[in-house]
């Protein structure tokens, strides 16, 4: 086989690496570089080229602050490309389009986690993944704030997944792909974008199954609270409304700096419409991209044909809580690395998160926590809860009642951040053993053979709509009468109406 092949695309010939077993293909531009009079702007298609161009290198990626959890390169506006693994170009393979994570203020697909060569060879599927913008550039909602107010749209990072999607449906046959047979999935904010997209009516048939880990639909925000984020950008560029140009000559190193002092603006998020702080720049209901609430669209059928796999780790926010304490102060505050709490803040702190229920629910994990009297495991299971098992159960339920949903759990203790955020990803993408798989999970035989066994479910979900395989422990769909949630761990276990004491606390929590 020759060490290159070329696939010709709607835009133009494309040269990318070629192996016994896979093809690559990086830095695919999916759309125009949204830079100068593009930035704020929605994503266009890319413009054709002529002659071969090279798809050996990964693009850049996507304007963002410098994370402690994870280091992507070089970042630019020009941003907007994909990557794709595919065992051969001929066939009809199913296609899975991976959304990265980040708190929609970092990542990329570029990271080395990513790499979707793993699940390309093992399962005969044809692997995506795409970068989208991030934090002010990709998800400020200006609305009326400024003068000229037809300059800029909102939603701009779901513009983007939407553009991505777009693209795959027009080229993916000619890498062996069936466009018809697309999933979605996702971790973190990759899974609140798969969320998001399940709702969103310009997304239509650009996908027909998702995978949403870690991240569920109750992670959108109004207009209005939008708006407070937006107002305290443009305070902290110096940019008056009524004179926004400077809004498009200002370097995007600047609006990076700027998010930072919009961290302490709280928005509401989800139907409950509970506050989140240093996590504001998120998708925005109300537009014609998000035109409902994410939650109440899914309810009302947006994705009625879609089967919906999803779940969280046990440990969520153990993650955090662990970065809390390692990470130098200057890197504290944020959403991707919170401060500390004392015990004597706890009942502020959750009165807080959940305004009205603060004292009831404190007094609840309390009990449930017995001798774990640690403020930061008490955190641990607010927030854990709070932001992904609670919503994460309830779209399921919701979804339930329209497609073929199933839930699962990883419980999978790792030596640093135990079944923590994001402990799941080298299992999904056979990298347990890689720097980064061991670092989050430990690596070893066990790992590796959970990590087969995960990949499996997933790949037979993306190609029948059922994560079944023989492997697993019989594996019902969800209901609300069961509940039924499979448990990833050394021994993989079918559990009926799980963590339900934690859930009941939050009946009185809804929207």
């Amino acid at each position: 086989m020759s060490e290159f092949s070329i696939v010709e695309t709607a835009h133009g010939k494309l040269r990318g690496k070629a192996s016994a077993t896979c093809l690559t293909f990086k830095g695919i531009p999916f759309a125009k570089p949204p830079v100068g009079p593009l930035r704020w702007q929605k994503p266009s298609a890319p413009e054709p080229w002529t002659g071969i161009r090279d798809a050996l290198e990964y693009s850049k990626v996507a304007p963002q602050e410098q994370s402690p959890l994870l280091r992507v390169g070089d970042a630019s506006e020009d941003c907007l490309y994909l990557n794709i693994w595919t065992p051969a170009l001929t066939g009809k393979r199913p296609v899975m389009v991976w959304i990265h994570g980040g708190g929609f203020l970092i990542g990329a697909s570029s990271q080395r986690e990513y790499n979707g060569r793993a699940l390309a060879e093992s399962g005969d599927v044809v692997l995506v993944s795409c970068n989208y913008r991030l934090g002010a550039l990709g998800f400020a909602a200006f609305g009326d704030l400024l003068s000229d107010s037809e300059r800029s749209h909102a939603n701009l990072g779901i513009r983007d997944q939407i553009a991505a999607l777009t693209w795959v449906r027009n080229n993916i046959a000619q890498f062996g792909g069936d466009p018809d047979n697309v999933t979605i999935f996702g971790e973190s904010a990759g899974g609140m974008s798969v969320s998001t997209l399940l709702a969103t009516p310009a997304a239509g048939t650009l996908f027909h199954k998702a995978i949403a880990q870690s991240g569920a639909s109750y992670h959108y925000t109004t207009p209005d609270d939008a708006a407070k984020v937006a107002a305290k950008l443009l305070a902290a560029l110096d940019i008056d409304p009524a004179k926004p140009d400077k809004l498009w000559e200002v370097p995007a190193e600047a609006i990076v700096k700027a998010q930072r002092k919009c961290i302490g603006v709280p928005v509401h998020c989800g139907p409950w419409q509970l506050p989140m702080q240093g996590m504001n720049f998120i998708p925005v209901a109300g537009d014609d991209i998000l035109p409902q609430a994410t939650h109440a669209a899914i309810a009302q059928g947006s994705a009625k044909q879609v089967p919906l796999l999803t779940g969280t780790t046990l440990e969520e926010w153990r993650l955090f809580s662990t970065f809390a304490r390692m990470a130098p102060p200057s890197q504290k505050g944020g959403a991707m690395v919170p401060g500390q709490i004392a015990a004597e803040q706890l009942p502020t702190v959750f009165e807080e998160r959940v305004p009205g229920h603060g004292a009831r629910l404190l007094a609840g994990y309390r009990q449930l926590a017995g001798t774990q009297t640690d403020p930061a495991h008490l955190e641990q299971l607010l927030e854990t809860d709070r932001i992904f098992f609670v919503p994460a159960t309830r779209m399921a339920l919701a979804q339930a009642e329209l497609a073929p949903t199933y839930v699962y759990r990883f419980d999978w203790q790792s030596p640093m951040f135990g079944a923590g955020h994001a402990v799941d990803i080298p299992f999904v993408f056979g990298c347990v053993d890689s720097p980064f798989g061991k670092m989050l999970c430990g690596g070893g035989p066990e790992a590796e053979a959970l990590s087969k066994t995960v990949m499996a479910a997933w790949l037979a979900f993306a190609r029948t709509g059922n994560p079944a395989t023989p492997a697993l422990p019989d594996w019902p769909p969800f209901d609300a009468a069961a509940r039924h949630t499979l448990v990833f761990d050394r021994q993989c276990k079918l559990e009926r109406l799980p963590l339900a004491v934690r859930l009941d606390l939050w009946d009185d929590v809804h929207g």
